[in-house]
């Protein structure tokens, strides 16, 4: 006869069972190398954590109007390692402030880059090294297609 505390425990195994085989978030880590951000172009998966490390004199921000619509924009603090988790699809164009002029720029590309078209008219108007990091980004996304 099967009690009531070996049927919890029996079900307990079989959810945990199932759940092991689910995916789960990952953390890909930017790390600063002089001016630059390396990797300069990063895939993830929505609910991944994006983690800048080394930046003892540098920021990361999310460049306005460049991030997919509906995510929340970010900015470090200077000289601190930070990190984020992104839920929002699409293509995610940051930078460095104090370095933009030296082209300290990225992009992440969150799941599906389903602000390609978007982002490809707003970039025209933007700063050399944002351009640089979009082109650098639609190169990743092509060469994994």
């Amino acid at each position: 006869m099967i009690n009531a505390k070996n049927a919890l425990l029996s079900v307990a195994l079989i959810m945990a069972l199932a759940f092991s085989g689910m995916a789960t978030a990952e953390t890909h880590v930017i790390k600063t190398i002089g001016p630059a951000f390396n990797p300069m172009v990063v895939f993830a998966e929505p609910g991944d954590t994006i983690t800048w490390t080394n930046m003892s004199a540098h920021d990361t921000r999310s460049i306005n109007g460049l991030i997919p619509e509906g995510a929340e924009p970010w900015q470090s603090q200077m000289g601190q390692n930070f990190n984020i988790t992104l839920e929002e699809e699409g293509i995610y164009l940051y930078e460095c402030s104090p370095h933009i002029g030296l082209g300290m720029t990225g992009a992440i590309v969150v799941g599906e880059p389903n602000n390609l078209a978007e982002l490809e008219e707003k970039v025209k108007s933007a700063h050399g090294a944002v351009q640089r990091a979009f082109r650098k980004a639609k190169q990743a996304i092509k060469a994994r297609q």
